[in-house]
């Protein structure tokens, strides 16, 4: 049985989630550590800290990244606060990106505010500016 709870907070019941869901043994199986896995880290055993936030139902995350949650390599903005997990960020007029800049003036094609400072900021996770962008 693979270690860690459900949302609801019961332990699993399988070994992983291919065999929950009848497909067989999905590639994680039997290779989480289960001093990896509890309260506050990612059900994936990778060690991390849950992402903060919440899914498009309203859940809170469970996995430290989305790259973590569909089984690929950590992404970049893995243990980054953005503005999807503090909203303080946008209405206080900073980079969701979490650069320290402001966010660029103006409005997107479907007419809300810019949330980043730049476009090649939001590109490279925060560590590429273009020449316009605003210090």
């Amino acid at each position: 049985v693979a270690p860690g709870v459900t949302r609801a907070k019961k332990p699993f019941s399988t070994c992983c989630r291919g065999c929950i869901m009848g497909f067989g043994h999905d590639i994680r199986c039997g290779h989480i550590d289960p001093s990896k896995v509890g309260p506050g880290l990612c059900k994936n055993g990778c060690g991390l800290n849950v992402a903060p936030g919440t899914d498009a139902k309203g859940r809170p995350l469970t996995t430290c990244c989305k790259g973590c949650a569909l089984g690929l390599a950590h992404d970049k903005f893995c243990q980054k606060v953005t503005a999807a997990a503090a909203p303080r960020a946008s209405i206080s007029g900073m980079c969701k990106i979490g650069c320290g800049r402001k966010v660029a003036p103006g409005t997107t094609r479907s007419g809300k505010p810019f949330d980043t400072c730049c476009r090649d900021c939001a590109k490279s996770g925060g560590t590429a500016h273009s020449s316009s962008c605003i210090e």
